[in-house]
C-alpha cells in the first residue's frame, strides 16, 4: 500500500529519501488535520520533549519548506495538546512557561523545556533528603493510591479536594487521618472503666439479698414476738 502510494508521487518532485517519505505521507494523509493524534499524556519532560519534536515533525512535512522539526515554530495547537498531556501537578509551570512560546522554534522551547527537568531534579533530591532526615523515626507505609482514594472519601473528605491531585499530596493527606485516628485510639484506651467491686461491698451486697428484719421493725403496733420475715424491699 505503501510502495503504491510512493509510485503515485513520482510525478512530483522528491529527489530525496525524506523527500519520498514525505511525498507518501501525504499520499495517505494529504493535509494535517487527517493524521490521526498518537499522543497520550506523558510523565517526565524527556516524553514531552520527544511529543513535542513529533508534532513539529508533523507539521514540517505539510509546510512550503521543510528544514526538520527544531526550526518548526510552536502553534497554539502543538502548546495545547502539550499541555492537555502533561501531569496535573506540571500543568500550571508548564503554562507559564509555553504562554509567551507561541511562534518560537520547537528547539528553543526543547531547551526551555529542560529547565523544568532540572526544577523537578531538585525536588526529588529534596524529598530524598527529607526522607534521610525522618528515617527510622517512622516505619515505612507502602499503601496504593487506590486505597488511600478510598480511605478519604470514607473519612469524609470532599472529592473535590483529592480529584487530580498528585499523589504526593494523597500520601500526606492520608498519613494526617491515619495520624488521628491513632491519638482518637489511645484516648479511648486511657478512658477510666468502672472500678471493681470491693470485696466487703460484694459481700455486704450478697448477704444484704437474705438479710430477716423483726416484724415489730417494720410493724411497731403489731406484737413483737420475735417473729421474722423477709425483708419485702430487698
Amino acid at each position: 500500500m505503501l510502495g503504491k502510494r510512493l509510485r503515485g508521487a513520482q510525478g512530483q518532485q522528491a529527489f530525496s529519501l525524506m523527500g519520498w517519505l514525505m511525498e507518501g505521507v501525504k499520499q495517505l494523509y494529504p493535509t494535517a488535520i487527517d493524521v490521526e493524534e498518537s499522543w497520550g499524556p506523558w510523565h517526565t519532560i524527556s516524553e514531552a520533549n520527544e511529543q513535542l519534536r513529533e508534532m513539529g515533525m508533523q507539521n514540517a512535512v505539510y509546510s512550503q519548506q521543510f528544514l526538520g522539526p527544531d526550526v518548526e515554530p510552536v502553534t497554539a495547537g502543538i502548546r495545547g495538546r502539550l499541555i492537555r498531556n502533561a501531569p496535573p501537578h506540571m500543568k500550571g509551570a508548564l503554562l507559564a512557561l509555553l504562554g509567551p512560546a507561541q511562534g518560537r522554534p520547537v528547539g528553543d522551547v526543547v531547551l526551555l523545556m529542560a529547565q523544568l527537568e532540572g526544577l523537578d531534579r531538585q525536588k526529588s533530591a529534596r524529598a530524598v533528603g527529607q526522607d534521610n532526615k525522618y528515617k527510622g523515626k517512622e516505619s515505612t507505609i507502602k499503601v496504593t493510591r487506590r486505597q488511600m482514594w478510598i480511605d478519604l472519601l470514607s473519612a469524609g473528605v470532599k472529592k473535590e479536594e483529592i480529584d487530580g491531585k498528585p499523589t504526593p499530596y494523597l500520601f500526606n493527606k492520608w498519613k494526617a487521618l491515619l495520624r488521628r485516628q491513632k491519638e482518637k485510639e489511645a484516648v479511648d484506651e486511657k478512658q477510666p472503666s468502672a472500678p471493681p467491686m470491693e470485696e466487703s461491698e460484694k459481700e455486704k451486697t450478697e448477704s444484704g439479698k437474705n438479710r430477716k428484719v423483726p416484724v415489730s421493725t417494720l410493724y411497731p403496733d403489731m406484737s413483737s414476738d420475735g417473729w421474722e420475715v423477709p425483708d419485702p424491699l430487698l
